[in-house]
């Protein structure tokens, strides 16, 4: 199936799924989040994945095995419907290789090279929160994070990727103590800049980071999926990591 015929049926199996009303959108964020990663035959695995569309991405554009993690805790919208809802569009398009897991990464049990690709989209802080909260000055959360992705390394194969988007530490309208018109949900002490969590990958042996800045969904509208840092600073504050991981010691 051509890219675009796949592409428009995962719209409208989701539409119709309850995913979005029109969906414009979605793809482009897609490609904006996936960046230039050739989906073909990779092993995905997506670290808090929500209703799942980043996996059902994965799948329509040619993934062996994709894995969605959601541990649905207090508080996660609709939580009882959704794995539900999400198996049934995985049938709906034909997706076998698709799956999601009420799980957090830490609970997930994989062997030793299971994923060539990890995606993490607004999730990263959830990992274990209290120790992101403290990752820039605390030894100790660092030691719990080198613990996480330890593991993450072993399940990956060398030469995987890690694409980790958040929001930034700093933000302008967080600097001054206002709430953000853009993003007036975050809480920016929670999360951390992305060279804090470049160093920190960067331990366990992840290389080669690359670092860009997402524009928002008016930004994308406009065709520009990415921005300066600075002008990232003043709006969303979203980033996007990319490393890979080296080849085993």
């Amino acid at each position: 199936m051509a890219e675009n015929e796949s592409v428009n049926r995962l719209l409208q199996v989701g539409k119709e799924g309850g995913l979005w009303s029109r969906g414009l959108d979605f793809p482009v964020r897609a490609r904006q989040l996936y960046g230039d990663v050739d989906l073909r035959d990779k092993r995905v695995l997506e670290v808090g994945c929500g209703r799942g569309e980043f996996c059902l991405w994965a799948g329509v554009h040619g993934a062996r095995r994709v894995v969605g993690l959601e541990p649905m805790s207090d508080g996660f919208y609709d939580a009882a419907n959704y794995l539900e809802q999400f198996r049934k569009l995985v049938a709906n398009l034909d997706l076998s290789a698709v799956d999601m897991e009420q799980k957090s990464l830490q609970d997930h049990e994989a062997q030793n090279g299971s994923y060539d690709l990890v995606l993490s989209v607004a999730s990263i802080n959830h990992v274990d929160e209290p120790a992101c909260i403290r990752l820039h000055d605390d030894a100790e959360a660092r030691a719990t994070f080198i613990r996480i992705f330890t593991d993450l390394a072993r399940i990956m194969a060398p030469g995987g990727k890690v694409v980790i988007i958040d929001a930034m530490r700093r933000n302008l309208f967080g600097d001054l103590g206002m709430r953000s018109p853009f993003n007036p949900d975050v809480e920016w002490f929670k999360h951390q800049q992305p060279e804090l969590w470049a160093d920190v990958l960067g331990a366990v042996g992840f290389t080669s980071p690359r670092i860009s800045y997402l524009g928002n969904r008016f930004f994308r509208y406009a065709g520009i999926p990415y921005i300066p840092r600075s002008l990232s600073y003043c709006s969303d504050s979203l980033f996007r990591l990319e490393m890979t991981l080296g080849q085993r010691r």
